[in-house]
């Protein structure tokens, strides 16, 4: 289950960190996209809280109190945001 995590966690975090800094979008998504650095910022936010929670990082976060373990939760809403601004089809 952890080596899914990572994987998908790093893919999604890899891809947005790649958008968010050059605008670069998979070939399958550049019709889809009218803001890919948006896009990449939201899939920066949904690979970190995927990477959140891998077991032994989740046990580290909610040992750390409350308000720590509330982050990963906002950064999801965070990124679930970026993927929501970016939509739409490009105006030509």
């Amino acid at each position: 289950m952890s080596v899914i995590l990572i994987a998908v966690g790093l893919a999604a975090t890899l891809s947005g960190c790649a958008a968010a800094a050059l605008g670069w979008l998979p070939p399958w998504l550049s019709g889809y996209i009218a803001h890919p650095r948006a896009w990449g910022i939201g899939m920066v936010g949904i690979g970190l809280f995927t990477l959140a929670r891998i077991p032994s990082l989740r046990e580290r976060i909610t040992d750390a109190g409350s308000v720590v373990a509330a982050v990963p939760f906002v950064v999801l809403v965070a990124g679930l945001a970026g993927l929501a601004l970016s939509g739409g089809r490009p105006t030509r």
